[in-house]
């Protein structure tokens, strides 16, 4: 699989698209919901330098106005896929981060 999206670059993805999952909720302007789209859509694509389909295919899902929190979880958790995971740190760095304090 192609792991592509960086931790920061995935959190900054969930809290645009609960945010905008929140305004659908709570706003009733069309034209105030379009704006936060197209914010949304902008700082997902400002994220990344190169376009990914992936990220075009959760970006149009989440541009629904009927979508619920439910569905941008179901569709978070699969582009969860793409994140690379954290480095495990060796036990020699784990010694030195957990030396024991002497009494």
């Amino acid at each position: 699989m192609n792991n592509y999206i960086q931790p920061y670059q995935f959190v900054s993805i969930k809290q645009k698209s609960e945010q905008l999952s929140n305004v659908y909720k709570s706003v009733n302007d069309l034209k105030t919901i379009d704006t936060f789209q197209a914010i949304t859509y902008d700082h997902i694509s400002q994220l990344f330098s190169e376009k990914h389909s992936e990220i075009e295919e959760f970006t149009n899902i989440i541009m629904n106005k009927r979508i619920s929190r439910a569905q941008v979880e179901k569709v978070l958790f699969g582009l969860k896929s793409y994140v690379i995971p954290f480095e495990m740190p060796s036990s020699k760095q784990l010694e030195k981060l957990l030396k024991r304090l002497k009494s």
